[in-house]
Formats: structure tokens, C-alpha cells, sequence
């Protein structure tokens, strides 16, 4: 499918969306702050004083309002990153197959950490100084993915942007914008944007289940913020998407989206004899992209792997998911693989962290976020991709 024309039912990116510039951008910080600290106070499970809470409030509107802003050495940095995918792919490369690859990898990361990040959560002497720690770590984390993410994308489709964190930023709220079936620079989706801030937050302090709900929603959020960033780069490259990622989304994703989630969930308690999908949510399947597809079966397996095992519910459901996609057993084994391994290398890593917050007190997390960083950095050490 081309995306030459600037249909604005293809949710082209505005860049220039307000929220975008460094007083917008703070703006949306400080109100997604506030959110969050309203529901701090209705969180009755929560044992913390209201100085705790103020906070937790301001290190989350900190994390946010850093979020996304690219250094001076990062372009050169994701130059260098691509050339080696190139060649790694071979001559003659579809660049929007390439970066939708991208995607799902660097959104399945995300998951991971936002699987990890609720590890406080669950852990003895859980405070403000632990509950601070995982809500930097995911937010600084997942904006580097997020960052490094667009600029891929933009590398890849031969498109150099002029002011590289206003185009992230834009990207962000652009994603969001589509996935609220709005536009980015609307009031009504910013409020939105700012509810879903504080819900992603949230699920950081909550023991248990908010494993599962933050690595979806991580990985929702670095799904939508990708998708944008190949529409707006491919149609400024005048390079045709070819339907892998489509110019609009299906406007029935989002119910299947949650479909999946809430199915994943029960089975979490043993109780998944219920149908994923109801019998239009079926015939729904049936009009998706490759990509749609492919996106659905990675949020059941990162939504089921989140807590670090997938019991027999679990597993009945993601097969009936699977067959559901038309995905082969094969491919299906392989995405487990790869959630379970990034789950496995972050939480491992993430838990040695937590004993240097432990000790250290209220000011640890801003002060290991140095530390933190070694998650992308180690994997290089290692050979690996960041």
C-alpha cells in the first residue's frame, strides 16, 4: 500500500504538534505528574505517607521530562547501527521490512523492562526509594529504546531529521494520537496521553499482576511510536510500505489488542476456557496486516512470559491465539524465545541494581541510573545487538 498521498485518514505524524517543543514537553510531564500522584492517593494498597508520594511525583515528572531528548553523539552512533543491519540483511533489503523487524524487537525489550521495573513492587521493605528506582529505570530505559528506535527508522528510509528530539517527541504523541484514533496534537488525546502516562506508572507499584499490564503497555507504546516513525520517514523517503505496515490502523485492533491481554490474564489464575476471541473479533482477524498479526501474537507472548513462567492455561491460550493468526508452531516457539530471553537477561540484571538501591536510600535512583544504563551496554560487551 503506498503512502504517497498525505491522506489525513493515514495519521501522517504532525511533528509540530506543541506538545512536541521543550515547553510542551514539560507541560505534559508536569501533568502527567499530577495524575499520577491523584492516583497515588487513591491507591489504597499502597502504604506510603504523602511526602513519599510528592515524591515519587517528582522523580516521574523528571523521568518524563528527559525522556526522548537525543544527545550529540547518538546520530553517528545509529548510523553505524544500520550500515551493520544492512549488511547483515544483504544488498537489495526492503528498508520498511528491515525496520518493522526493528520493532518488534525493540518493543519486546520494553515489554521485558517493563516487566522487570515492577519487581519493587514484590519485594520486602518496598518504599519510595525502590518504587523511584523502577519508575526511572523503565521511563529512561524505554525512552532509549524509543529514541534509538525512530532514528533507525529514519536511517533506514535515507532521512535525516533537522531537529531529531522534537521528531522523537512528535513521533511519540503521533503514536499515541493513532492509538487514541485521534490526531497528536489534540487536546482530548493529550489528556488521554496523560491518563495512560500515569496508568503505565502505576502498574509499576502494583505486586503481581502489574508485571503483565506495564509490559504491555510498554511494549504498546513502543509499537505505536514505530509504526509512526515508518509511516512519516517512508512517505518523506517516497518509499511505498507495500501493506506491511498499513497507512491506517484497523480500527478493530484495539478490541483485539485488549481481547488478547485480558485473555492471558485469566489464564494467569488458571481459569482460560473461555475464547480468546469472540465470533466478529474472528472476522476481524481475517482483514489484518501481516504486521497486525504479527504484533498480536507478540503482546500474548511478552503479556505471558511477564511474570517469568507460562503455566498450562498460558499455554492452551497462546495456541489458540496462534491458530487464531494463522501463525505456525514454529513461529510461535520463536517469539517465546525471544521475550523469554530478554525477560531472563534484564531481570537478572535488574535484581543485582535493586541491592545497590536497597542500601543506598532515597537518592538512589537517580543516582545508579549510570548503572542502569549497563542493560543496553552489556549486551554490546556480549556481542550482542543493543
Amino acid at each position: 500500500m503506498s503512502e504517497q498521498s498525505p491522506d489525513p485518514g493515514t495519521n501522517l505524524p504532525a511533528v509540530a504538534s506543541p506538545a512536541a517543543t521543550p515547553e510542551g514537553w514539560r507541560a505534559l510531564a508536569s501533568s502527567a505528574a499530577a495524575e499520577f500522584r491523584e492516583r497515588l492517593d487513591l491507591a489504597r494498597y499502597l502504604r506510603l505517607s504523602d511526602r513519599e508520594k510528592e515524591r515519587l511525583a517528582r522523580r516521574l515528572r523528571e523521568a518524563i521530562d528527559a525522556a526522548l531528548e537525543v544527545p550529540p553523539d547518538v546520530p553517528a552512533r545509529i548510523t553505524a547501527e544500520v550500515e551493520r543491519m544492512r549488511l547483515r540483511a544483504g544488498a537489495g533489503a526492503d528498508p520498511v521490512a528491515l525496520a518493522w523487524s526493528r520493532v518488534r524487537e525493540r518493543a519486546r525489550r520494553t515489554a521485558a523492562v517493563g516487566a522487570v521495573t515492577t519487581i519493587p513492587a514484590m519485594l520486602p521493605g518496598f518504599g519510595s526509594a525502590l518504587a523511584a528506582f523502577g519508575l526511572v529505570a523503565d521511563w529512561r530505559y524505554v525512552a532509549e529504546q524509543q529514541r534509538d528506535l525512530v532514528l533507525e527508522i529514519a536511517t533506514l528510509m535515507g532521512v535525516t531529521p533537522e531537529d531529531p528530539t522534537a521528531e522523537v517527541r512528535g513521533l511519540f504523541l503521533a503514536g499515541a494520537g493513532a492509538a487514541f484514533g485521534g490526531k497528536a496534537a489534540g487536546e482530548v488525546t493529550l489528556k488521554l496521553l496523560t491518563r495512560q502516562v500515569a496508568r503505565r506508572s502505576m502498574a509499576r507499584l502494583v505486586p503481581g499482576a502489574g508485571a503483565a499490564v506495564a509490559g504491555a503497555l510498554n511494549y504498546l507504546a513502543t509499537l505505536a511510536i514505530g509504526r509512526a516513525a515508518i509511516r512519516r520517514f517512508a512517505y518523506q523517503a517516497g518509499i511505498e510500505v507495500h501493506g506491511i505496515v498499513p497507512a491506517r490502523v484497523h480500527p478493530g485492533l484495539p478490541q483485539l489488542q485488549q481481547a488478547v491481554v485480558a485473555a492471558i490474564r485469566t489464564a494467569e489464575l488458571g481459569d482460560g476456557d473461555s475464547p480468546v476471541f469472540s465470533d466478529e473479533q474472528r472476522a476481524t482477524l481475517g482483514a489484518l496486516s501481516p504486521a497486525e498479526r504479527e504484533s498480536l501474537l507478540d503482546l500474548a507472548v511478552v503479556s505471558a512470559v511477564a511474570q517469568g513462567g507460562v503455566n498450562e492455561e498460558e499455554e492452551r491460550v497462546l495456541e489458540e491465539i496462534a491458530l487464531a493468526l494463522g501463525v505456525a508452531t514454529a513461529d510461535l516457539q520463536a517469539a517465546r524465545d525471544a521475550a523469554e530471553k530478554d525477560l531472563i537477561s534484564y531481570r537478572r540484571r535488574f535484581r543485582r541494581l535493586l541491592g545497590s538501591v536497597r542500601e543506598r536510600g532515597s537518592g538512589a535512583a537517580t543516582q545508579v541510573w549510570q548503572r542502569t544504563r549497563s542493560l543496553v551496554r552489556r549486551k554490546r560487551e556480549d556481542g550482542a545487538e543493543e
